[in-house]
């Protein structure tokens, strides 16, 4: 800007400046009018010399007023800078500690975060121990209600076997069986009433039912071989002679271990007298009484019940057979010596069959 204004009054200056020097002239002859135009010249010069004097009266206002304003600008830019710097500042600071806040805060969050995370792991794993619980409290509920019903089965099938074991004392075998059916429904397996139910069914007239009440014991008690040979007991008087077979020859061994071999002898002699067949019946019983001395009467199978077989002997019709059986169950029973036994061998209807007879009691049939 200041380039500006010097060249502009240099185009101004230059002009007057050239016409204001002296020069040397030659000296002319004194022209008419020569003394005004040097007058009007000198006062050309003095104009111009009171412009310059204005120019550079303006000229070191410009300046003052330039260095006013550039003072005056420059403070005020000095001030500007600092609001400027202390606004930054304040921004800066504020920004930075909004930037903490908010770091703070995520941290914060954070760790409430993981806090509540650890709660619900927490809830949840209590919540797994509370189930748990009750879910053995509910078993152990169900057990005790199991138990509880079980016991309450079991007192009632008490009754109804102390209620059978006084009918079958007093041989009121149907009576005694509509009890035991009663009681089965209770407990279905139970052994004391499927024992009870075996002998009324065969006291009844109905071993090949009794039989099959021993198989079912003889499932549920396999140690105990009692059952099976009752069962066989009850197939030989019920007539079912195949399946005596096969029973026996299942429990051959076991059978022929027993009684010293007395219990074999004495089945196969129920199969054959039940069976009617007498030579086989006579034969077999020849041949084991071949080596006896004649001895006292005495029960050769220990504890061995005769009832159920002479019941089914006396619904036999009255044959060799009957009478030769008869003979027969008589000296296992302890009834008849060795010696009788072969007279009844040889001597035919001089067994005295009547001794024998045992009626089952169907006091109470409907």
């Amino acid at each position: 800007m200041n380039k500006t204004v010097y060249f502009m009054l240099g185009l101004v200056v230059a002009p007057l400046w050239a016409q204001a020097q002296p020069a040397v002239i030659p000296r002319q002859p004194n022209i008419p009018g020569q003394a005004e135009e040097l007058q009007r010249l000198s006062n050309d010069v003095a104009e111009v010399s009171r412009q310059m004097e204005l120019v550079k009266r303006d000229q070191i206002n410009y300046k003052i007023e330039k260095d006013l304003l550039k003072e005056a600008y420059s403070s005020n830019l000095q001030t500007i800078n600092q609001v400027i710097t202390l606004v930054l500042g304040v921004f800066g600071v504020i920004g930075f500690l909004g930037i903490r806040s908010i770091k703070e805060i995520q941290e914060d969050h954070r760790r409430e975060l993981e806090k509540i995370r650890s709660l619900k792991g927490n809830f949840e794993d209590e919540l797994a121990k509370l189930r748990n619980h009750q879910l053995q409290f509910d078993s152990q509920v169900e057990t005790l209600a199991e138990q509880n019903l079980s016991q309450d089965r079991r007192l009632k099938a008490l009754e109804v076997i102390e209620k059978v074991a006084t009918l079958v004392q007093q041989r009121n075998f149907f009576w005694a069986l509509q009890n035991i059916e009663a009681g089965l429904l209770l407990s279905p397996d139970d052994i004391i009433l499927l024992n009870y139910k075996a002998q009324c069914l065969s006291a009844l007239g109905k071993p090949q039912e009794a039989a099959g009440v021993c198989a079912h014991l003889a499932s549920l008690e396999p140690a105990d071989d009692g059952y099976i040979f009752n069962q066989l007991e009850y197939q030989a008087i019920g007539g079912l002679f195949e399946e005596f077979d096969t029973t026996y020859q299942q429990q051959k061994s076991n059978i022929e271990a027993r009684h010293n071999g007395k219990l074999s002898v004495y089945l196969k002699l129920l199969r054959h007298g039940f069976a009617g067949d007498v030579s086989a019946l006579n034969a077999e019983t020849s041949a084991y009484l071949k080596d006896k001395m004649d001895e006292p009467a005495k029960p050769l199978l220990e504890n061995w019940s005769f009832d159920d077989v002479k019941a089914g002997l006396v619904a036999l019709p009255a044959t060799r057979a009957r009478t030769l059986l008869q003979a027969v169950v008589g000296y296992f029973a302890g009834e008849m010596t060795a010696s009788a036994l072969k007279d009844a061998l040889t001597n035919e209807g001089q067994l005295g069959a009547a001794a024998y007879e045992h009626k089952p009691d169907t006091t109470g049939a409907a």
